[in-house]
Parts: C-alpha cells; sequence; structure tokens
C-alpha cells in the first residue's frame, strides 16, 4: 500500500496545472505501478493521464528557471517530493501532504534538495475519462462519513436543546453536557484509530510535529486495558454513559452528585497518561491530549457538585443508570467486529493488490510458465496499434458482452498513448444468419478490411461504449460494404475458440500465453 506522500503531490500538481484529475484515479494508477516511489512511476501515472512531462537533474540555481508547478525530491523527512509552486531569489512555496503552501528560504532548500525535478505541461485532453462522475462519487465517499458525525451531532444537539430548559439555571452542567459529547467524539476518533481506521485529516492533527505520533501511543502496549479493551474504548464508554445519563437525568436530579463524583475520578488517568506519554513513549498523541484536557475542564465544572454523602439512588435512577452504561458497550460490542472485519479484508485487498501490483518479476515467471499458443494470423482478426509492434495482446470477444467493452476500453486507451504494443481482436460467435452477435462481428471485419485504423477503432469505441447496443444505428454512423464474405474468418476464429477450449470471454493472451484469472488486465500495465 502506498503512503499519502506522492498522491497528494501528484493531486496538487495536477490542479495547479487544471487537469481534471481525482485523487482515488492517481492512487489507483499508482498501486499498479511497480516502481511508484520514485521519478519513473510518477512520470509514468502521469504519462497515463495523458500529460506531457519529463525529468531532469538541475542545480539549485537553475530552479528559477523553470515555469512552475514542478516537483521536487528532498531529503528531508526520510525522501519526500514536494510541489514548488513558486520560486523567487529568495524563497520558494512547497505543497505536499504536510506543507500547505509552506514559504521556506532558498538557503533550506539547497540543504534538502536532491538534485532531481520532474516538469510538467497541461495538455489538450490530459486527464481522467469520466472525471465529473469519478469526482462526485470520491465527494460523497469523502464527505459520507463527515455527514453521519455530522447528522449525530446534530441530533446530540437536539436533545441538548430540548433539554436545555431543565439547564438553564445551571449553566456549568450545561456546559460539561457539550464537554461530554466533544469527549465522545474524539473517543470514537481514537477507537476507530486503534482497530487502525483513520483519515487524512486526523493523521494531518496527529503529526503536527516531530514529537507528536499519535500511532506510537495507541499501539504502544500501555494503550491496553485487556488484550480485549484499550484505553479509547473505556474513554468512550464513560463519555458515552455520563453524556446520556446526564442528558435523561436533567440538571436537578440527585444523580448529578455521582456524575461530578465520577468526573473527579480520571484524575488518576490524567496524570498517567501524561507520565506515559512524556517518559516512557517519548511521544504525544494530539487526540489523547486532547481527551485529558476535556476530562480536566469536565471535573472543574462539576467540583462544586460533588460530595461523598451521596443520596441514595431510587430504582428508577438506578435503571437508568444501567441502561446508559449497557447500551454503549454492547452497541460497540456488536459493531467493532464488523468493523475490524471490513479492515482486515480491506488490507488483505491491499496487500493482495501490492503483491501483483507491484512484483514484475512474479508476474513474469508466472507468464513464463502459462503454455504458448499458436495465434489465428493477423490477416484473419483485427488489429489496433502498431502492427510492428513486439508485444501483442489479443482479446476473444463478444460483441454484446460487457466485460470485453470494459476490457477493450482499457486496451484501447493503452494503444493511444503507448507505441510498443498492439491489440489482436477476434470474436467467439455463433456465425449463423440472424444471429445478433454474428452481425456486429461481421460488420467489424468489414470496417477493419476497408477503413483506415483511425475510423475502426472510434467504430469499435463506439459499438462497445453504446450502452443500448443499438446496431442499425452505430451500423449507419459506420457504413461498411456489404459484398465481402467475412463469414469464412468468423467460421475459422470460432474453431480456434473451440479447438482451445474457450467458451467464455473475454479472454486474453500476451504474446501467444493466456493471462492466469489471476490477474486483473488493469494490472499488468506496466509490466508489458
Amino acid at each position: 500500500m502506498i503512503g499519502d506522500n506522492i498522491p497528494t503531490v501528484l493531486f496538487e500538481l495536477a490542479r495547479r496545472l487544471k487537469v481534471p484529475l481525482t485523487s482515488t484515479g492517481i492512487k489507483r494508477e499508482l498501486n499498479k505501478h511497480p516502481e511508484h516511489y520514485n521519478f519513473v512511476g510518477l512520470a509514468d501515472v502521469l504519462g497515463n493521464f495523458l500529460i506531457p512531462n519529463g525529468v531532469f537533474e538541475l542545480p539549485i540555481d537553475r530552479l528559477t528557471e523553470l515555469e512552475t508547478p514542478f516537483i521536487a525530491h528532498l531529503k528531508s523527512r526520510g525522501g519526500e517530493f514536494v510541489v514548488v509552486t513558486n520560486i523567487d531569489d529568495g524563497s520558494a512555496t512547497i505543497v505536499n501532504e504536510v506543507y500547505a503552501n509552506k514559504k521556506v528560504k532558498l538557503e533550506w532548500l539547497n540543504s534538502q534538495y536532491s538534485g532531481r525535478v520532474l516538469v510538467a505541461e497541461a495538455n489538450d485532453g490530459a486527464g481522467e475519462k469520466n472525471y465529473v462522475v469519478k469526482r462526485r462519487r470520491e465527494l460523497r465517499e469523502l464527505y459520507r462519513g463527515k455527514f453521519l458525525i455530522a447528522g449525530a451531532a446534530f441530533a446530540a444537539m437536539c436533545l441538548l436543546m430540548a433539554k436545555y430548559p431543565d439547564f438553564a439555571d445551571k449553566p456549568g452542567i450545561f456546559a460539561s453536557l457539550i464537554l461530554k459529547l466533544t469527549g465522545v467524539v474524539i473517543s470514537l476518533l481514537l477507537a476507530l484509530k486503534s482497530i487502525d481506521i483513520s483519515n487524512p485529516l486526523l493523521d494531518k492533527f496527529c503529526f503536527i510535529n516531530r514529537r507528536s505520533d499519535c500511532n506510537q501511543v495507541i499501539f504502544s502496549d500501555s494503550a491496553n486495558i485487556t488484550d480485549e479493551l484499550s484505553w479509547a474504548e473505556a474513554g468512550l464508554f464513560y463519555f458515552l454513559t455520563t453524556f446520556l445519563l446526564t442528558a435523561f437525568a436533567g440538571a436537578n436530579s440527585p444523580l448529578i452528585q455521582y456524575l461530578a463524583l465520577a468526573a473527579l475520578l480520571p484524575a488518576v488517568f490524567v496524570l498517567y497518561s501524561l507520565y506515559l506519554q512524556a517518559f516512557v513513549i517519548k511521544q504525544w498523541c494530539m487526540l489523547c491530549l486532547s481527551i485529558l484536557i476535556i476530562l480536566c475542564a469536565d471535573g472543574a465544572l462539576l467540583f462544586r457538585y460533588a460530595s461523598w454523602r451521596l443520596p441514595l439512588l431510587t430504582v428508577d435512577s438506578a435503571f437508568l443508570m444501567l441502561f446508559c452504561f449497557i447500551v454503549p458497550v454492547i452497541a460497540w460490542a456488536a459493531i467493532k467486529p464488523h468493523l475490524k472485519a471490513t479492515r482486515m479484508l480491506q488490507a488483505s485487498r491491499e496487500q493482495l493488490r501490492a503483491i501483483k501490483g507491484q512484483n514484475i518479476s512474479l508476474f513474469k515467471k508466472i507468464m513464463a510458465d502459462q503454455q504458448e499458443v499458436v495465434m489465428p494470423p493477423q490477416e484473419m482478426t483485427i488489429i489496433e496499434g502498431d502492427r510492428g509492434a513486439n508485444t501483442v495482446i489479443t482479446i476473444v470477444s463478444k460483441p454484446f458482452c460487457e466485460a470485453c467493452g470494459e476490457a477493450h476500453s482499457l486496451l484501447s486507451s493503452w494503444v493511444s498513448s503507448r507505441e510498443n504494443i498492439k491489440v489482436q481482436l477476434f470474436f467467439y460467435v455463433l456465425n449463423y444468419d440472424g444471429d445478433p452477435e454474428t452481425a456486429v462481428a461481421s460488420h467489424m471485419m468489414r470496417l477493419a478490411a476497408e477503413h483506415d485504423p483511425h475510423t475502426l477503432s472510434n467504430a469499435i469505441n463506439a459499438w462497445f461504449d453504446d450502452k443500448l447496443k443499438n446496431f442499425d444505428a452505430w451500423r449507419a454512423n459506420y457504413p461498411a460494404s456489404q459484398q465481402l464474405n467475412v463469414e469464412p474468418l468468423l467460421e475459422m476464429q470460432k474453431k480456434w475458440c473451440e479447438a482451445n477450449d474457450i467458451s467464455s470471454t473475454p479472454r486474453l493472451f500476451i504474446n501467444g500465453k493466456q493471462l492466469p484469472n489471476f490477474y486483473k488486465l488493469e494490472e499488468i500495465k506496466y509490466f508489458i
């Protein structure tokens, strides 16, 4: 799995070049590249989106000659990329996942600059296909969690406002209620982070300087009470229980004295946590410190209501206390396994994708072990791309196969942006009059015989991109003579498929060797 540095840098570069790219698309493309961590990966990924670029070795004094923005590699933080958005005689402005338009002295830049830059420019047609749709989907995913939190906070605020008349004469208790709600949110974020569920915004807050690292604290042995219960979860139960109890009981309830005493008890934990972070782990967790501040403020607000002479509990009050404690525990116990299972599945998929997508030697070995198949002659099939290319990707297709259309669309984009491959296309159809698939395949074969490669490519793309698959409209847009008899060619292709036990499509071959089902076509883009 890749980090945030390179995806952020590429996204910021594209944004400043006004090239439509989504962060998700950039990460997906980087995950396919075996060298996503260096300039080779950056250059290839930009090239994939049709962004012209070049990598150069330049001394620091020549950087002022470059047109911004450009990408530079620095030695800081163990090696990182930055986008240089502005540079003059005395300073430069840099951006990445840590630096937000940070202005640095050229002396500092000179001390960290590794000597290499990547220069790119906007180009007509550059960017991501279906960008608007993909960007909307990305924004929905980005804000879904925030909307859920905002919705929960809104519901809690509605409860607060409904209960406010009970707290009007005791603003300290009402302030305590708001602090408890804030504690619920932060402790929930801590609990989620403890099972490796996080987000970039949260990570930025956790790593504001070299002495702050939430992960070092959260994943330390001291962060757990037992194997199944962490301090973060205990904090979540504490804040949620006391929030619900305060909200339902009201400011004038005798339970406030119990809550005030409960607010004083965490003082020992505050001292323990500070000692742990300062002297044992020697790193500060900003989320943890926020919790400690809330605990101290809440204790100060409720101190005046504390008393060791507690009133007797009524049956109703006892059941309310029990309810407010049990509900958060049961709810988290039910949700946590599903969250962990989902995260583990996601991590496994990322690891598998990394193994496949970044291990070119494994791919070559698997392909070398595949049995070579004799392909049909090129003149009896459809060829797209450079006919003299050494790498031949053969796709066996059916005209109404949706997966075939997706594979062809991907291959077509490769052919248009690369010179070292060609695509051999032929069909597995029944080959008889009246069969819709045979009609489409026959027309494509006639187009290949009569038209130039550009027209042929447009016609094939238009067919596979058409969701309705309107044959008459497509044939009218791309006419071809019906005199050419292509039935023998389709019959030969059909017999070839039957001889090689091909019953489903698409079936893909690279230089005569079948691509195993273990690999998806998009995963091998940078291997061939």
